[in-house]
C-alpha cells in the first residue's frame, strides 16, 4: 500500500488497487500526518549507499528514477525552495537491476556514500520513469540535511491537506 498512497498523494490513480482499497486508503490518509505517512511508506524500497567516481555519479542519473535532493528537474521542485545543486545521486531502481548497476558503474558500498540507490520490487508507480512527487517528498524527510528534511516534511503536510479536499 506504500506505493498506492504515494501515487494517490501525487495526484495520480494507483490503477493496481481496487476501488474499495482506494477508498479505504483515501480515508486512512485523511487521518494521517506527515510522520505517520513516512512510517506507512517505510517498506517502499531497500536503501543502499555507495561511493563512486564523478563520472559514475553523472551517468547514473540516466539509469534511475531520481528522487529526494536529486529530483531537481521535477516540475514541482520549485515549491520546495531548495537549491538545485547536488553532488551525489538519489534514485529508485528495480531490485532486479541493482547488482548490474553497481557492477557497471564500479560502485563501492559506503554507509556515508553520496550515491543512494533505493531498490524496489514495485515498478508500477514509476509511470514515465519518474518517481511520484510524494515519494520525492518522503525521501527528503529522510535527509540528514535540515533544510531538505524540513522541506520534505512541509510538502508531505501540504499533500495530505490536499487529500482532505479531493474526492469528497
Amino acid at each position: 500500500m506504500a506505493w498506492a498512497a504515494l501515487t494517490l498523494l501525487s495526484g495520480s490513480d494507483p490503477a493496481w488497487v481496487s476501488p474499495a482499497e482506494r477508498t479505504r486508503l483515501t480515508h486512512r490518509l485523511r487521518r494521517m500526518d506527515a510522520d505517520e505517512l513516512a512510517h506507512l511508506t517505510d517498506n517502499r524500497a531497500t536503501t543502499h549507499r555507495f561511493r563512486g567516481d564523478p563520472v559514475a555519479v553523472h551517468n547514473l542519473r540516466a539509469d534511475v528514477a531520481l528522487t529526494g535532493a536529486s529530483a531537481t528537474r521535477h516540475p514541482y521542485w520549485q515549491r520546495l525552495e531548495l537549491t538545485s545543486e547536488t553532488t551525489g545521486v538519489d534514485g529508485y531502481v528495480p531490485a532486479t537491476e541493482l547488482a548490474a548497476l553497481v557492477d557497471h558503474f564500479d560502485l563501492i558500498p559506503d554507509p556515508a556514500g553520496e550515491i543512494v540507490l533505493r531498490a524496489t520490487t514495485f515498478e508500477e508507480a514509476f509511470v514515465g520513469g519518474g518517481a511520484p512527487w510524494a515519494a520525492v517528498a518522503v525521501d527528503l524527510t529522510e535527509s540528514l540535511n535540515t533544510r531538505e528534511h524540513r522541506a520534505g516534511h512541509h510538502e508531505l503536510t501540504t499533500l495530505l491537506e490536499g487529500i482532505h479536499h479531493r474526492d469528497r
